[in-house]
């Protein structure tokens, strides 16, 4: 039995770049382990806080939540509340039964094969009625809405596969991260459920043939081919470099942007993670290539660029004040201190890296002046 729990096959949380790009399934098996993923520290940490969330929201354990993640997990569970409520007043529901947490269920094809899994976070089923509630502690900023998810689609079809009895499924996302109250859900009947499950079930086999066609688009974020082996997200890439080169050469670039339809600069907007991802693992691939190679392309490998930090911080305020005569209040109001290495000391002294966090947070409080950023788009 294999270790991975998908068995090698498109989860539910996968489907999505399936269908969008069915192509993207054969190109990834071809290269297997070749391709080198990009990794940035803003998202390994959203994705660390979302695995804590989610495990205790599957356990009901929070004591591995740090400040941050128990706040998002209080914002999960009222936002989880208020889907359950709408979904029992809507149809007259009695209390419903809670399923296993964490779920994963298989789909099998026509010959009885494994086919894909999805997981379930949480759902519950009242008669012949269930609801599937989809945890997504991040922004959600690219995520497509519950109506039309193929993630919550395929979640759907197995939760009424492994029920015969359901007869109707609500599904639908909980969003802690976001303000506004809005309640993401889809519902689907019996007979959309097996037009989903046969849709799903074609998707699935499409993407094993040899001629299914790949497509860049937003996407192309997740999928591990991006990063220098699909010609199609590299043209994807290369898109609005063209633009920039027939365009705004002619003019300066605020008064080009300003010529651009709100609708226009809306997509360009939502692509620039994307872009910028792809260009990235570009970047980094061609630094890998042999020196001859880089030549041959007119390029070089040149030295870095030289960041001059001060490390002898107690040497080098003795020399201002002492030697030049600087007074402590400009010397201190050039300083700045990283939160993360006074936690690191207090690490290094045994405490956990919880308990590290939580005593800097309280101890600092009264020396810490919150700073606003201008305000940033996001998407309603």
């Amino acid at each position: 039995m294999s270790e991975d729990p998908r068995l090698g096959l498109p989860s539910a949380s996968k489907l999505e770049i399936v269908c969008e790009c069915p192509g993207s399934e054969n190109l990834v098996k071809k290269i297997g382990g070749q391709f080198e993923e990009i990794t940035y520290e803003e998202d390994i940490t959203l994705t660390n806080r979302g695995i804590r969330i989610h495990k205790a929201r599957e356990t009901g354990d929070t004591t591995e939540l740090d400040p941050e993640d128990f706040r998002l997990y209080q914002n999960g569970l009222v936002y989880e509340t208020k889907l359950l409520e709408k979904w029992r007043s809507t149809f007259a529901l009695p209390e419903p039964k809670e399923g296993q947490r964490e779920l994963r269920l298989y789909l099998h094809d026509r010959n009885g094969e494994v086919a894909g899994s999805g997981q379930l976070d949480v759902h519950f089923i009242s008669n012949t009625f269930a609801h599937i509630i989809d945890w997504k502690t991040g922004f959600c900023s690219n995520l497509t809405g519950a109506k039309g998810n193929w993630q919550l689609r395929m979640q759907a079809v197995l939760l009424w596969l492994d029920h015969p009895h359901i007869t109707d499924i609500r599904v639908a996302f909980a969003k802690p991260m976001m303000e506004s109250g809005y309640l993401d859900f889809c519902d689907y009947s019996e007979a959309d459920l097996m037009f989903s499950f046969n849709s799903i079930l074609f998707q699935l086999w499409w993407s094993t043939q040899a001629d299914a066609w790949r497509r860049a688009g937003a996407h192309c974020r997740w999928c591990p081919a991006r990063n220098g082996h699909c010609p199609e997200a590299l043209a994807y890439a290369l898109l609005p470099s063209v633009i920039v080169k027939n365009v705004f050469s002619k003019k300066g670039v605020p008064a080009a942007v300003n010529e651009v339809t709100p609708q226009d600069l809306y997509a360009v907007w939502r692509k620039g993670a994307i872009i910028r991802n792809i260009l990235d693992g570009v970047t980094s691939h061609l630094k890998r290539l042999p020196e001859e190679l880089l030549t041959e392309l007119g390029l070089r490998l040149a030295p870095g660029r030289e960041t001059p930090e001060i490390t002898k911080i107690k040497e080098a305020m003795e020399v201002l004040q002492v030697s030049h005569g600087w007074p402590p209040e400009v010397i201190y109001g050039s300083l700045k201190f990283v939160t993360g290495r006074m936690a690191e000391y207090l690490m290094l002294k045994g405490m956990d890296e919880k308990s590290a966090k939580a005593w800097i947070s309280e101890t600092m409080a009264p020396f810490i002046e919150l700073k606003v950023s201008e305000k940033i788009l996001k998407e309603i």
